[in-house]
C-alpha cells in the first residue's frame, strides 16, 4: 500500500510505502520518494511564492495529478472568452505517472489549469474531464483529459463570472453523475 502527500508550502508530493505491523504496532510509514513540483520538465524552475493545492488519483490509479497556484507558468486564450484575442495567465497542472510495481511517481504532463489560482480540481468517473475551481478568475474551467496516456488535452468548457477576487472566487467543484 501507497501513500501520496501533498504539502502546500514546501510544494512537494511525498510518496510512502505503508503497511500493517505484524507485531500489532499498528500501521508503519516509510518514506519512499519526495518530488519538488516547482521543478518541471527540462530541470524548468518556478520562483516566487508557489504553492500547491490538490491532489487527486485517476479512475484507473494509473495516474497523480496536481495543481499550482501562483505559478503563471502559461499565457493561454481566455477560456471563456475564446473568440476573443484575450489571453490570460494560468498556472499549473501536473501529472504523475504511478510505477504499477514501486508505486513512484514520474512527472509526464503539464499544462495550463485555465486559469489563476487553481484551488481544487475534480475528475468526472470516466476520468476524461476535469474541473477547475480557478479562485482569483472565478471560473469553472471543464478540461478533456486523455484516460490512457494520463494528459490533459484543454479546454472543453467554460463558465466566467462566478465570483471573482480572492475572497469571492470559486474554490470547490465537484460532479454528480
Amino acid at each position: 500500500m501507497m501513500g501520496y502527500i501533498l504539502s502546500e508550502i514546501a510544494v512537494s508530493l511525498t510518496v510512502f510505502k505503508i503497511w500493517v505491523d505484524k507485531s500489532g504496532e499498528g500501521l508503519q510509514w516509510e518514506m519512499v520518494q519526495e518530488v519538488d513540483m516547482r521543478v518541471g520538465f527540462g530541470g524548468r524552475y518556478r520562483g516566487g511564492v508557489v504553492l500547491a493545492s490538490e491532489i487527486a488519483l485517476t479512475e484507473n490509479n494509473k495516474f497523480l495529478m496536481t495543481s499550482l497556484r501562483n505559478d503563471s507558468s502559461f499565457s493561454i486564450p481566455s477560456p471563456t472568452n475564446p473568440s476573443s484575442n484575450q489571453t490570460i495567465s494560468s498556472d499549473s497542472l501536473l501529472t504523475y505517472s504511478i510505477s504499477p510495481s514501486t508505486g513512484l511517481i514520474d512527472l509526464v504532463d503539464e499544462v495550463a489549469a485555465g486559469g489563476s489560482y487553481p484551488r481544487q480540481f475534480s475528475l468526472n468517473k470516466g476520468g476524461d474531464l476535469v474541473a477547475v475551481a480557478e479562485q482569483y478568475d472565478g471560473n469553472v474551467v471543464i478540461l478533456g483529459r486523455d484516460v490512457h496516456t494520463g494528459n490533459v488535452e484543454g479546454v472543453v468548457a467554460a463558465m466566467g463570472n462566478m465570483g471573482s477576487g480572492r475572497l469571492e472566487g470559486v474554490v470547490q467543484v465537484v460532479w454528480w453523475e
